[in-house]
């Protein structure tokens, strides 16, 4: 006689097994078939037993039935029951050589740059998942200011280079009423490298504006100068900073899945992503969660009717206690869980570590 505990855990054994089986194939999954494949690997059950725990968890919702002459297929419920075995399960083996892959092709010290590292890792979790790969940048407003230089050019314009952790080089050319020399310029940069290196983007412009108004600057003219600056858009206001950048890599892998050969339902999807505010709210979402390693939001728990076909895999980019970003797997419900969990993880366990030491 069986304990309660041991029931639960042959359920969710069988709930393994039938996710794993129809990951592999895509069929349905007779009781058959995991009573001869699975033996050994799960509590020992005849297959009258295994017809009488799928049947259990068909009527639990974690199972359901095309038709009555087929086996099941897997439910949400039941991918979900699949992902949390695996989260507390040891890695498989497979997972050394994936890291090791995920090492080799990353080359941390080769990534710079915002843009560039956005286009490279999405591409990377595209390519080693078989998936939609998908990177987040910070907002511009959460960099912290390294170094601004301001350039005289030709007809009253300033070309203002400002530099920004934790990799951004931002070139913001403007145009001025009244003519600057290199001399005034390099004045005032040094007012704003000196006075607010190591502040957050979204703070300098606020605080500029509240010391020009209130305080008495030692060189009228730098306090003319800098006011002309912030006004013509050295600093950006705060609204245009608060967009961050996403990127995304590997729809076209979506169309190679069977779940997606229907055209109109791939056409909608493919739109959905296309227009990329999808994206940048679900990965903003698992931002403001930077303490659960990696979120994985599996069909019915995505709120765009869209999405609901899908799973996506996420987690946050730290650099020590701040949030600077968000990796991501984009895919069918019916993917291969512990490949994406374990390249979305280690991805971004690399690259914080990389951005904490930056």
């Amino acid at each position: 006689m069986l304990t309660s505990e041991q029931v639960e855990q042959r359920r969710r054994e069988v709930i393994q097994a039938i996710v794993q089986e129809h990951i592999t194939t895509g069929l349905p999954v007779g009781s058959q078939r995991i009573s001869q494949e699975w033996s050994g690997r799960i509590l020992p059950m005849s297959p009258a037993t295994v017809r009488h725990v799928m049947a259990e968890l068909e009527e639990a919702g974690y199972l359901t039935q095309p038709h009555t002459s087929a086996g099941r297929l897997p439910t949400d419920q039941a991918y979900r029951v699949y992902v949390e075995e695996i989260r507390k399960s040891a890695p498989p083996s497979s997972s050394i050589k994936l890291k090791k892959l995920i090492s080799q092709k990353l080359n941390l010290p080769a990534l710079e740059g915002a843009e560039k590292s956005g286009e490279k890792l999405s591409r990377l979790l595209s390519r080693v998942s078989h998936n939609v790969g998908m990177a987040l940048g910070p907002r511009q407003s959460e960099n912290l200011l390294e170094h601004v230089k301001l350039v005289k050019l030709p007809d009253k314009r300033i070309l203002a280079v400002i530099v920004s952790k934790p990799d951004l080089v931002e070139n913001r050319g403007i145009r001025v009423d009244d003519e600057m020399s290199q001399v005034d310029l390099d004045r005032a940069a040094d007012y704003l490298n000196a006075h607010f290196k190591g502040w957050a983007l979204s703070a300098v412009r606020v605080e500029m504006e509240r010391r020009l108004r209130q305080e008495r600057l030692h060189y009228q003219k730098l306090k003319r100068q800098l006011t002309l600056l912030v006004r013509e858009g050295i600093l950006p206001a705060e609204a245009a900073w608060e967009i961050p950048q996403v990127f995304v890599d590997g729809m076209a892998n979506l169309l190679d899945r069977v779940e997606f050969r229907d055209l109109a339902r791939a056409k909608d999807l493919l739109e959905k992503l296309e227009q990329k505010e999808i994206l940048v709210k679900i990965l903003t979402a698992c931002m403001q969660s930077p303490g659960v390693p990696v979120h994985v939001v599996i069909g019915e728990e995505n709120r765009d009717r869209e999405m609901k076909g899908c799973t996506i895999v996420m987690a946050p980019l730290l650099a020590g206690d701040r949030v600077l970003g968000a990796l991501g797997v984009l895919g069918p419900t019916r993917m291969e869980y512990e490949r994406a969990i374990t390249a979305v993880q280690y991805t971004a366990q690399l690259v914080s570590r990389s951005l904490a030491n930056n």
